[in-house]
């Protein structure tokens, strides 16, 4: 079975977007984020194949990246489906996401569905593996401006 492990990461924050969003409750963040999703812009994703292959794309290249997805057996990613896959809507001009959801393991849904709770990715990586993320989340996209596009395709990668 063909295997893609994806991730990716935006070129903006919520709060680039909307200057109120630090202040609203938790409530009030999961409601504007929905609409604001759509709206980050993609800067990289990454994915690692089965074999160990890496792939990774940058803004300008979402027909292809969606094209590789889409060639998977199975997409495995944390809170694709409620955040990568909402970011990659807007360029899917071709209509593969309905085809890509079909074939996703969202760990954060999977976990969220038998726990009631939300983890997180950097949670997740200490607690099994003793490893955390390799750069602060929310710097992400001043780095991909700065220019800094290979150490945050790394990071992605790591992600």
């Amino acid at each position: 079975m063909k295997t893609g492990f994806f991730d990716l990461e935006t070129k903006n924050l919520f709060e680039d977007l909307d200057e109120n969003y630090p202040k609203y409750t938790w409530r009030k963040k999961r409601e504007v984020s929905q609409n604001l999703t759509e709206k980050l812009g993609l800067a990289c994703a990454c994915i690692i194949d089965n074999e160990c292959n890496r792939m990774d794309f940058e803004e300008g290249q979402e027909l292809s990246l969606l094209k590789t997805l889409n060639d998977f057996d199975l997409i495995v990613g944390h809170n694709v489906m409620e955040f990568d896959y909402l970011v990659l809507r807007p360029y899917d001009k071709n209509y593969c996401l309905p085809s890509i959801t079909k074939k996703t393991l969202d760990s954060f849904l999977r976990i969220k569905e038998k726990t009631r709770q939300f983890a997180a990715l950097n949670d997740l990586g200490k607690l099994n593996l003793g490893l955390e993320k390799t750069e602060n989340s929310k710097e992400i996209p001043k780095m991909w401006a700065k220019g800094e596009k290979k150490r945050v395709i790394e990071y992605c990668y790591n992600d």
